[in-house]
């Protein structure tokens, strides 16, 4: 995952990939997902942010946004990352699997409830359930393949620290 978590002098922070710097104190992350956009550029940034759902926030997405207008970038570009970014929002009181990119770049997701023994169906980077998708079994608190691949648990926002089974 690009976006890390470092000590430097004792203190904590955070830095973009391994070579980053560490960026320790208040806005830390901040510093480091801007220097994060600057590097990958946002379409890069963004297909990244997805796989590892490194944005967790609405003020996550903020600095993405504001990281984007400051390095010049058309408020189209700059909407259209924002939209995707907010499309890992968590449904309250659902839990939320990693995103799976298909062969033309699109993604998906999955959501389920606690006692569920499946998943919903598949879920677009935007959250809309694909009518045609499929679900994952959920066996033992373990997401089942299905078409191929699986996913792993990756609560963000409010399920976040959740742990499955509790």
């Amino acid at each position: 995952m690009p976006l890390k978590k470092c000590t430097v002098d004792g203190k904590a922070g955070y830095q973009w990939g391994d070579a980053g710097k560490c960026y320790t104190g208040p806005g830390a992350k901040k510093q480091a997902i801007r220097q994060g956009v600057a590097i990958e550029g946002p379409k890069k940034f963004s297909q990244m942010a997805q796989i590892d759902q490194l944005i967790t926030s609405e003020e996550d997405v903020k600095i993405v946004a504001d990281a984007m207008h400051e390095a010049g970038h058309d408020i189209g570009s700059i909407v259209a990352l924002a939209a995707t970014l907010r499309s890992q929002a968590v449904y309250d009181g659902y839990r939320t699997t990693s995103m799976v990119m298909d062969r033309e770049g699109y993604g998906h997701f999955h959501t389920f409830k606690k006692d569920d023994d499946h998943t919903s169906k598949a879920r677009t980077n935007f959250g809309d359930i694909i009518i045609t998708g499929h679900v994952h079994e959920i066996i033992d608190g373990v997401i089942q393949e299905a078409h191929g691949h699986t996913h792993e648990i990756r609560d963000i926002g409010p399920g976040e620290g959740w742990v499955y089974g509790d």
